[in-house]
């Protein structure tokens, strides 16, 4: 029988770079069973539920929105991972509203979770890149195989096992304005005794904001990023 899996997306006010994704998503190539499930943290303007509510009646796959208020990525995800696990799905797989993903994405995953056995996986993301003169942004890549650690839940394959172990909520909501849910969900299922692996043919890919090549905005993110990763290592008590 085919494997089932709900691809879960967050989004927040991206209504134009989440009709790229669901779009990306009627091409995928797969014999899997495919629902979509979308929880927009706009809880005033919910531009994405209203979209998804438009395309749900000839949409490819069953695809259902949900409206999460309280604000924080910690929270959007959540929700994804308490509403996929009252369905039958056997895999959840996580991809960002500016993100979409290559036609063979679901099933890149699936073979490599068969071959390797891990109990989440990530897939590589490769950025579009600009026009000469505009320094690259480096993509997230790593070789196919077993791995000790992730890099984000921007590109997940999750066993649905994986995630009626731990107890709630998955992520921790004290990240959810600051960012580091995602490494603090990994520590805890590493802790856990959870296998980790990259599919690197399991492909997404993103662009990049032009605010986002400005060195201002670089020194920022590094800084929030230094914060909220030494917090993670603070919470589970790493040493000096």
């Amino acid at each position: 029988m085919p494997e089932r899996v709900v691809i879960a997306i967050p989004t927040c006010k991206r209504p134009r770079s989440l009709a790229r994704l669901l779009d990306a998503i009627t091409r995928l190539q797969t014999d899997a069973e495919i629902s979509v499930l979308v929880v927009d943290n706009d809880g005033e303007a919910h531009q994405g539920f209203d979209l998804c509510t438009r395309l749900a009646p000839s949409y490819r796959w069953p695809l259902r929105a949900l409206i999460e208020k309280e604000r924080g990525i910690a929270q959007a995800r959540n929700r994804l991972v308490s509403e996929a696990l009252k369905g039958d799905a056997q895999f959840i797989a996580m991809i960002d509203d500016d993100e979409w993903p290559e036609p063979a994405w679901i099933a890149a995953f699936l073979e490599i979770q068969r071959k390797t056995g891990a109990d989440i996986l990530q897939g590589s993301i490769l950025f579009a890149q600009e026009g000469p003169g505009v320094k690259p942004v480096p993509d997230i890549r790593r070789r196919t195989g077993r791995t000790d650690m992730l890099q984000g839940a921007g590109n997940l394959l999750i066993r649905r096992r994986v995630l009626e172990e731990i107890p709630w909520p998955w992520f921790d909501p004290a990240f959810a304005l600051t960012g580091g849910e995602d490494l603090d969900f990994f520590m805890r299922l590493k802790r856990a005794g959870c296998r980790f692996g990259w599919a690197d043919e399991a492909r997404a890919l993103g662009d990049v904001a032009a605010v986002r090549r400005d060195l201002g905005w670089a020194l920022r993110r590094a800084y929030s990023n230094g914060n909220s990763d030494m917090r993670v290592l603070l919470k589970y008590g790493r040493g000096p």
